[in-house]
């Protein structure tokens, strides 16, 4: 178990490399520049054709940094929970909730001036409520029920999905590009929709460390010593299927960020959520913004989406983290 001095210098380091992913999110892409470019930016001195540039990409580069941070925060928060180190908010049905909001709104009348944000965020919570509902029906809750039940909504959603958008060419061409992950057309606007609801929640699951760690050690324990377990369970839910589904509201369903992150945080801080849930969401933006560099530059000048290189890159770095933790278990 490493000391708090180690726990505390290793988050340092995660806030500096965070910063320096930041950087990068701005300065690489189908045009790169320099860091010198950077400064200039940041500087008082006139205006250059690669300011603009970089002003371009501030949007994206930040809504790449909210989202990775939301998702990795979300994912840490499903496994503290869960005691399940596979859970992910995908369990809470957020992908297949936004995806159906979007499709009710070409047959619903008074869904269709509604913004896709809008619709997205809200299938999100109202599927999430559902999921939790059901999974915590039992007074003592049940985590498997759960997970059944976010099994069970989404493929009934997902079929919901398919069935509406295999009979509009266009709409079935929009979930085509939804569906794997991009932030293309981001805009400040969508940032600042975002952000009222990812902060508070954020805040709120960041305190959440210690009654997590409580509620590893078992419910009765728990409650033993003093936790009130159903309202922390709730308040855990409900930060992580707001996390999740503000991300997925802003640039569609973003694979494998909220589970590897938590994965490779707890390589350093082990089981502890005081330190794993701050760890998580600093290395869920530095994996999101570098999985968006290579995003815009593996087909320079096009891109792909960055969900697509998210599933590419997580599939061998989760093999050898779960490599890594088979050995520590022997």
């Amino acid at each position: 178990m490493k000391s708090t001095a180690s726990l505390f210098f290793g988050l340092v380091v995660a806030a500096v490399l965070t910063v320096a992913a930041l950087a990068c999110g701005l300065v690489l892409g189908s045009k790169p520049l320099a860091f010198a470019d950077l400064q200039h930016y940041f500087s008082d001195g006139p205006r250059i054709y690669n300011d603009w540039v970089i002003d371009s990409r501030l949007p994206r580069t930040f809504a790449v940094a909210c989202c990775g941070g939301a998702l990795g925060l979300s994912g840490a928060l499903m496994q503290g929970l869960t005691r399940n180190p596979l859970a992910d908010p995908g369990l809470l049905g957020v992908n297949a909730g936004a995806a159906a909001a979007i499709v009710s709104a070409l047959w619903i009348p008074f869904l269709q001036n509604i913004s896709e944000f809008w619709l997205a965020l809200s299938g999100s919570l109202v599927v999430s409520a559902l999921i939790c509902g059901i999974g915590l029906s039992s007074r003592r809750g049940s985590y498997g029920k759960l997970v059944l039940a976010g099994a069970a909504v989404g493929a009934a959603l997902s079929a919901y999905v398919s069935a509406i958008s295999q009979l509009n060419p266009i709409l079935f061409d929009y979930l085509r590009f939804w569906n794997s992950g991009s932030f293309g057309g981001v805009t400040l606007q969508t940032i600042g929709d975002m952000l009222p609801f990812a902060v508070p929640a954020a805040i709120v699951a960041l305190l959440l460390g210690y009654h997590l760690n409580l509620i590893a050690l078992g419910t009765e324990t728990a409650r033993s010593l003093g936790t009130r377990v159903l309202p922390v369970q709730l308040a855990v839910l409900v930060c992580a299927a707001v996390l999740a589904g503000s991300s997925v509201a802003v640039a569609g369903p973003v694979a494998f960020v909220g589970l590897a992150a938590a994965h490779i945080a707890r390589m350093w801080t082990g089981n502890d959520y005081r330190w794993l849930l701050p760890y998580s969401l600093f290395i869920g933006i530095v994996l999101l913004v570098f999985s968006d560099i290579l995003a815009r530059i593996v087909l320079s000048p096009t891109e792909i989406a960055t969900g697509i290189i998210t599933a590419l890159a997580g599939a061998p770095l989760l093999y050898i983290v779960a490599l890594r933790s088979k050995g520590a278990n022997k």
